[in-house]
């Protein structure tokens, strides 16, 4: 039996087009590219064959509306959606909004491509401003009804997307709880350390400090989180020695050990002091100089800190290659007698030079040796250059980079990517510039003088 073809889900199929057409076309307005494709769309075509007729159609470049702002990455919600997510956003938008029509609520869930959160915050306005809700309340004399909260309460509502984006919408609140209640947790704990006389000393700015708000170093020297948050923050953005580069941590603090301590502080014990911001560019910081301390050939994303090797790989005469290229010579020159003359006095020649190199001038035969490995280095490097290509793909996770930029200008790679464009076209505008000075003067000299 022939294998049977995999289908592919047509909901991926069509973010999957979208994916591809963002990246041709950045600048292009993402509701326009979603219209085209459904337009297109063909359930049993492969990704290759959509792409194609949509290309295909004539000047589509010229014809896409440009997107509004200047914010060319594709969201989260601008990407296709199941129906079991419409319908689940239609019914909980109906239920909440029932003072307003079903084709308000349906028009602002396809100008915001149904996306809850979007449509909701519209569907809130529109229900402030609604002539319907205000005449039935002031005829019927119903009581004002509660603004609608802006983060709704839903529970479960049946659909895994909606269930998520809900709890994505609720984790402010829920972080901006959790600090609170630490707030309070520490103002407490304080309050117990001062009834029993039990705080402690900071060796570094000598404050008295909770025992849960202390660090210490390998040696037992105790200081304050405050001054590990200085320490630290001075170490990445000035010029200070607090920071000990190979241990990957934060050196001693201590102001009062002699003699003066030279130990470190654990890294799990600073990074419990530290925000996570000071943290990853402590961690950045010391990337940063291991990269240019180890001397290796580095390709480095120009948006964040991540970076890999780009050594060019070691080259080798195969054994079989040279074997085949010598029979394949000896079968040529076999149709004529007069080729193999020509390819043994060649030879011969060759094998003479490199003889009267090695012998009679050794720095020579050194000084050609040189030459050449430095023009077979040169091609594997281009070689290798050529087969890398010069696109540079950041693999630094998608949330927190993820960005491709190109090898030779650093800039961001987009489609039809040009390097040092803007530089180009400043150099032309320049020239342009001078040249229109330069026709007006011309055109300001009297004829008289000419």
């Amino acid at each position: 039996m022939p294998p049977t073809k995999t289908r592919t889900d047509p909901l991926r199929l069509r973010n999957q087009c979208l994916d591809a057409l963002h990246e041709l076309f950045p600048e292009a307005d993402v509701g326009d590219l979603r219209y085209r494709i459904n337009s297109k769309f063909q359930e049993h075509a492969e990704l290759s064959e959509q792409l194609k007729m949509l290309l295909e159609h004539s000047q589509m470049g010229r014809k896409l509306k440009k997107r509004a702002g200047n914010n060319e990455i594709l969201q989260p919600w601008e990407m296709f959606r199941s129906n079991e997510y419409i319908k689940a956003v239609e019914y909980h938008l109906r239920k909440e909004f029932k003072s307003l029509s079903k084709s308000t609520i349906l028009g602002v869930m396809a100008e915001n491509n149904n996306h809850f959160t979007k449509s909701r915050m519209v569907l809130i306005d529109i229900n402030r401003k609604s002539w319907r809700h205000k005449i039935t309340s002031w005829i019927f004399l119903r009581p004002k009804l509660e603004e609608p909260r802006a983060i709704p309460k839903l529970g479960l509502t049946g659909c895994k997307e909606l269930d998520e984006e809900l709890w994505e919408l609720g984790a402010p609140s829920r972080k901006e709880q959790a600090a609170s209640d630490l707030a309070i947790a520490i103002a407490m704990n304080e309050k117990q350390y001062e009834q029993h006389g039990a705080l402690l000393e900071c060796e570094c700015c000598f404050g008295d400090y909770t025992f849960e708000s202390m660090v210490a170093c390998c040696y037992g020297h105790l200081f304050c989180h405050n001054c590990v948050f200085n320490a630290a923050k001075e170490g990445v953005y000035g010029q200070t020695t607090s920071l000990m580069r190979e241990k990957g941590t934060l050196r001693c603090l201590s102001s009062v050990a002699d003699p003066p301590c030279d130990r470190h502080v654990p890294l799990d014990l600073v990074s419990q002091a530290l925000p996570a911001e000071i943290l990853r560019a402590m961690e950045d910081k010391f990337m940063e100089d291991d990269i240019i301390h180890s001397g290796l050939p580095i390709a480095k994303c120009p948006f964040c800190m991540y970076a890999e090797t780009d050594e060019v790989p070691g080259w080798a005469v195969r054994r079989g290659a040279a074997y085949t290229t010598v029979a394949l010579a000896l079968f040529i020159a076999s149709a004529n007698f007069l080729l193999v003359l020509l390819l043994a006095l060649a030879a011969l020649s060759a094998l003479s030079y490199i003889y009267l190199l090695e012998v009679v001038s050794a720095p020579n035969a050194l000084y050609f040796e040189q030459i050449l490995s430095k023009l077979i280095n040169r091609a594997v490097k281009q070689k290798h250059e050529k087969m890398r290509g010069q696109v540079f793909q950041c693999r630094n996770g998608s949330e927190t980079c993820g960005r491709k930029s190109c090898r030779s200008c650093g800039k961001e790679w987009k489609a039809f990517h040009k390097c040092f464009e803007n530089e180009e076209e400043a150099l032309r505008i320049c020239v342009e510039n001078a040249m229109a000075v330069a026709i007006k003067r011309t055109v300001s000299i009297p004829h008289g003088l000419i």
